[in-house]
């Protein structure tokens, strides 16, 4: 995948970032920065797109976004005009000396890192206990904040509640002109999902032929263009099975699917589950 290289920006003072996001949206560009990011979403959703995999997010979800791996979020406009809200940690290997993660005692920890070039959701116990080790660091400074970042890495490198995002921990070559033209395709697609989307209407939109855009697109995604959009709307559709107790098929409909059929059959394909079992777990847990 193509993305936008994004610049995080720290001060002379400290070898990490903790930066917190009150905004109306979070950043629409696909992008990528050689930090590698832990963040906590408070408040908001909406679907994320993290490497080549498609997933909703919303208040609670918690990821480990590996260096240099392409990522956007696309959060819903609120009806009554409330913030999304996120906070975040950034870093570099680097930052903390050439040798730091080299020393016996952070040989678990390097080891995590190796590790996790396709990034991590964090889950269980490990979320509760690193959202909390997150809001005590926002009030931190000096070697306090230095300390709680080292218990949260001691903590996701001991973790039996991680889930793989990118599980085949594909490479990425990237670029601006890609980034902004796949953007374009993203946010035509996250705010008309539930429409009919054609393959025409989106090859014109980028200049190519139908054929050379579905070349293009897979090449750029490693997943056809019909994939992605069958991942965002399963993904929205997550999103209404979890809060709205609407009936599966107004669900269905609402997600862009014409028919019920197949939308249990997409939905099976990508999640291994029925819509119907998927509600059921979700409200389980």
């Amino acid at each position: 995948m193509k993305a936008l290289f994004f610049h995080i920006i720290k001060t002379g003072e400290e070898s990490f970032l903790v930066q917190e996001d009150k905004l109306p949206s979070f950043y629409g560009m696909v992008h990528y920065h050689p930090e590698i990011q832990i963040t906590l979403i408070k408040k908001g959703s909406g679907v994320r797109l993290i490497g080549d995999q498609v997933l909703p997010f919303g208040p609670g979800t918690m990821m480990m976004i590996s260096e240099n791996l392409p990522h956007v979020f696309k959060s819903e406009p609120s009806e009554d005009g409330q913030l999304v809200e996120a906070i975040s940690l950034y870093f570099k290997r680097e930052a903390f000396g050439p040798k730091f993660f080299s020393i016996p005692e952070m040989q678990s920890v390097r080891n995590f890192l190796d590790l996790s070039i396709g990034g991590w959701e964090v889950g269980g116990t490990t979320r509760t206990y690193v959202e909390n080790k997150m809001n005590q660091i926002r009030e931190m400074e000096g070697l306090d904040r230095l300390i709680v970042l080292l218990e949260i890495l001691r903590a996701l490198s001991k973790s039996s509640s991680l889930t793989a995002l990118n599980p085949n921990q594909k490479e990425y070559y990237l670029d601006r002109r890609d980034s902004e033209r796949l953007t374009q395709v993203f946010d035509y697609v996250f705010s008309n999902f539930d429409k009919p989307i054609r393959l025409k209407e989106m090859a014109g939109m980028t200049h190519f032929t139908v054929n050379g855009f579905c070349r293009y697109f897979k090449n750029k995604t490693r997943r056809t263009f019909i994939t992605f959009l069958n991942e965002v709307r399963i993904s929205k559709a997550m999103e209404q099975l979890r809060v709205k107790d609407w009936p599966v098929s107004r669900i269905a409909m609402e997600s862009g699917f014409g028919n019920l059929s197949h939308f249990n059959r997409q939905f099976r394909a990508i999640h291994g589950m029925t819509p119907t079992d998927y509600r059921r777990m979700s409200q389980i847990t």
